[in-house]
Formats: C-alpha cells, sequence, structure tokens
C-alpha cells in the first residue's frame, strides 16, 4: 500500500506584535555598538599620560641652571656651574687663564685662555673656525681629529704638522689619543697662531680628557664670550 504525505504549505498570517520588534531592535543595537566599541579599543594605539611615568631621554650632562660668571677688565666669561676658576696660570707670564672642571662626572675639563699672551708651541688635534664679530667670536662647527686631513709625512713628524680646516689654518697635534681643541681664524694666513679680537690677540684650548668627552661644551663658552 503506498502511503501518502501531506505537506501543509499555509503560510500563518498571524500580526507581528510592536514590542518584539522593539526588544529585537534594542538588542541589535546594543551587539552592534559593543562591537564597534572592542574594535576600536583593539585596534586604537596606547595613549600615555606624558604626566605620568614620563620616560627619561637623552644623556648625562653638566648642571647648566646655574653658571660661573668671570668678569674682569679684558673679557666677560660665563662657564658651566660646575666650573671654577684659577687665574692667572702659575708661572705663566701676562695674561694667561685657566678655568677646569670641578665635578667628578666631567673631571679632565679645562680650558686656558691667553691675552697678549702664547703658550710655549700651541697645538690643537681639533680646530673650531671663527669669524671676529666685533667684541665676540662666532663659532662654527668643530673639525674631526686633524691628523685625518693633514698629510702622512707630516704626521710622521714629531713636531706639529700644519693642517687647514674651513680656510682656517692652525697647528695640529697628529697625536689621536688625546682631545685639545682650539680656535682660529677663518681665511687666516698660515702659520697664524691665536685670533684677533677686540684690539688683542686671543689663543683659547680646551681639553677634554673626561670619561664623556663632549666639546660642544667649547662651542657653547665660545658663544657666550665677551672681550672688552
Amino acid at each position: 500500500m503506498t502511503k501518502k504525505f501531506h505537506v501543509d504549505r499555509r503560510v500563518d498570517h498571524r500580526r507581528v506584535r510592536p514590542l518584539n520588534v522593539f526588544i529585537s531592535c534594542v538588542v541589535l543595537a546594543v551587539l552592534v555598538g559593543g562591537a564597534i566599541v572592542y574594535y576600536d579599543i583593539v585596534s586604537s594605539p596606547t595613549v600615555i599620560d606624558e604626566t605620568k611615568n614620563k620616560p627619561i631621554t637623552g644623556t648625562i650632562s653638566e648642571d647648566i641652571s646655574e653658571e660661573f660668571v668671570f668678569d674682569n677688565e679684558i673679557m666677560s666669561l660665563r662657564l658651566p656651574g660646575a666650573w671654577e676658576g684659577v687665574a692667572p696660570l702659575e708661572g705663566a707670564p701676562g695674561s694667561a687663564f685657566r678655568f677646569i672642571s670641578k665635578s667628578d662626572f666631567t673631571s679632565g675639563r679645562s680650558l686656558d685662555i691667553f691675552v697678549d699672551d702664547s703658550p710655549s708651541n700651541p697645538k690643537y688635534t681639533k680646530i673650531i673656525p671663527v669669524i671676529v664679530n666685533q667684541e665676540k667670536l662666532l663659532a662654527s662647527d668643530i673639525s674631526p681629529q686633524c691628523y685625518t686631513f693633514t698629510d702622512d709625512s707630516q704626521v710622521q713628524s714629531i713636531q706639529a704638522a700644519t693642517a687647514r680646516w674651513e680656510t682656517a689654518w692652525f697647528p695640529c697635534e697628529p697625536n689621536e689619543t688625546i682631545n685639545v681643541v682650539g680656535i682660529a681664524a677663518k681665511n687666516n694666513t698660515k702659520g697664524a697662531v691665536g685670533v684677533d679680537v677686540a684690539g688683542r690677540r686671543v689663543i683659547m684650548l680646551y681639553t677634554d680628557h673626561s670619561s664623556k668627552q663632549d666639546n660642544r661644551v667649547f662651542l657653547d663658552i665660545i658663544n657666550k664670550l665677551r672681550f672688552k
């Protein structure tokens, strides 16, 4: 016997209640909103309040909140607060001044200034070319070690070689194990030593044998220096 099956294809036309529609819409909106907030949190970069836990950057340096000021009838000089002056140099004739860093961190830094006087056979491993502007000096950048751009035959000599950097001639100390920086006028003549400023001949030697050598300290000193 063949069994017959009846499929009821009638459509239920019962009325959909408005309350059910409203609840469904609210639930759907909550789900969509939650998904958007979650995506925003996951995809957004972490923002750190810079007023809290601010990272420390840069390198340790001398305290520049205070300055050591030296002022006399020849010049006005400003140095980092951790420096002190010894003037004049012991045994040096004329106007010769020495300033040293007394900080443990920068021990080994010193500055010698000769005014209308000259040290015995001054030599520099690096040079800062300067331009004279009335009573002050306009400093350029610092050269690399002079042995790197001096003729090899001169470097082998025991005596200092004559080097030139940015149109400034100066006596080069080829010993790369020391760090003595000097100044020289741009467009000077070969063999000239020192710079003529405010009617005076000035020679400056900055020595840095500290554990953290920083010749930019010398640049800052030059830019603040005034002669009278």
